[in-house]
């Protein structure tokens, strides 16, 4: 969905967008250091570097459904009235630890993280 999202923007556009946003988090980084640690190098913002494939993912019965999957589907109506009904904690974490604020993050839903954010979502949460 994020790539989509870039619609015409180039590669090299989109890199120099990030690499903008990143030195706006962290002034002092730098991408031409990094201290290299095995197979895996570490910089100052955001800790080991790590990629992953995108899988396709499953089609889910709406009665099936749980507030993560509505959030990784950007659902900000059922995500915001979970939240506000208090019948969710907007700091619940899935079975491998993940909040719902990491989950709109990873998948770029920049709305849902605003309202995530504005319900007293925990942005240290781990």
């Amino acid at each position: 969905e994020a790539w989509k999202a870039l619609g015409d923007t180039s590669p090299h556009q989109a890199m120099q967008e990030y690499i903008a946003a990143v030195k706006k988090l962290d002034p002092s980084w730098n991408p031409q250091t990094t201290e290299k640690r095995g197979k895996e190098s570490k910089t100052g913002f955001g800790g080991p570097v790590v990629s992953s494939l995108y899988q396709e993912e499953e089609i889910i019965r709406e009665e099936d459904k749980n507030i993560f999957d509505y959030c990784r589907e950007n659902n900000i109506d059922y995500v915001t009235k979970a939240i506000q009904s208090k019948k969710v904690d907007v700091n619940v974490t899935d079975e491998e630890g993940r909040a719902l604020l990491h989950w709109a993050c990873d998948r770029g839903h920049k709305e849902l993280v605003s309202v995530l954010l504005q319900n007293a979502a925990d942005v240290n949460i781990q």
